[in-house]
């Protein structure tokens, strides 16, 4: 399966067993713009799981949102989320964001693209 699109300001290409999700410049993650996202990811996937490869360089999220990523309906589609950031402060609050929250999936911090992709092979499915 190959597809792509976008909700709002996130957008999404599924290839296979991957979910490749980058952000208009500027993002702010929000609780809605995230539930209508993670909705659409269900409409295309049904109860099949994802490997999820967020490019979060240039968004942030708010409060709601990341509580919604972590919850039973905003993780029903994810089986394992690399999220790259570049700077230090966007590494340090994501580490502290995945040692607080503690989501119910394999979630990592990456520096780069090909980490993320090596880290998440791991657990694809055969």
């Amino acid at each position: 399966m190959q597809t792509e699109f976008s909700v709002g300001p996130i957008h999404c290409r599924i290839e296979g067993q991957y979910s490749y999700v980058s952000y208009a410049p500027n993002t702010v993650l929000t609780y809605s713009n995230s539930k209508a996202f993670m909705e659409k990811v269900g409409e295309i996937l049904g109860d099949q799981k994802t490997l999820v490869f967020i490019d979060a360089t240039i968004m942030r999220a708010e409060k709601g949102a990341r509580d919604y990523y972590v919850s039973k309906e905003g993780s029903r589609n994810v089986r394992a989320t690399a999220i790259m950031a570049s700077s230090p402060i966007s590494r340090t609050a994501i580490n502290f964001y995945i040692k607080v929250n503690k989501p119910p999936y394999p979630m990592k911090m990456v520096a780069t693209k090909d980490e993320g992709m090596k880290w998440l092979k791991q657990f694809e499915t055969k």
